[in-house]
């Protein structure tokens, strides 16, 4: 009777090591963000990219990590230009977190693109005025 006792309550210890630890991450914010959780330890576990008002489930199934301390996690929500978006600390294995429900600033600068800069450029000197003189305009322009 005791044995069996014994092997029940160690196979109840021990069960809950057997399965991925898992996160579910929500990016209720109008920006795309990357999620990087870290172990209690300051491992990084995972990675995940989440579009705005998408989440992403987070899993981790290796289970050969018994010389790391894996929970609380903490998550750390990146902009695509690598700012900090917001941080999630003491998060449990299981838990569902929100990027609003994070501390930091909540907000992402737009991308620099070149590449619009020249394209607003170019529509910028389409409407630069039209010449004095009235003999350098085309025909179809006078009227």
């Amino acid at each position: 009777m005791h044995i069996q006792l014994y092997s029940l309550c160690a196979t109840l210890l021990f069960l809950p090591s057997l399965f991925p630890a898992s996160v579910r991450m929500i990016n209720d914010s109008p920006f795309p963000l990357s999620a990087t959780v870290l172990s209690a330890s300051g491992t990084v576990m995972g990675r995940e990219h989440i579009n705005p008002q998408e989440q992403a489930l987070w899993q981790n199934s290796d289970v050969n990590t018994t010389g790391i301390s894996q929970s609380p996690f903490t998550i750390i929500f990146y902009c695509t230009t690598g700012e900090v978006f917001g941080t999630v600390s003491q998060v449990q294995t299981g838990a569902m977190i929100t990027a609003s429900s994070s501390s930091g600033p909540h907000f992402c600068k737009p991308k620099d693109d070149k590449k619009g800069k020249e394209e607003q450029q170019k529509s910028d000197l389409q409407y630069q005025p039209h010449p004095i003189n009235p003999h350098q305009w085309r025909p179809q322009e006078r009227y």
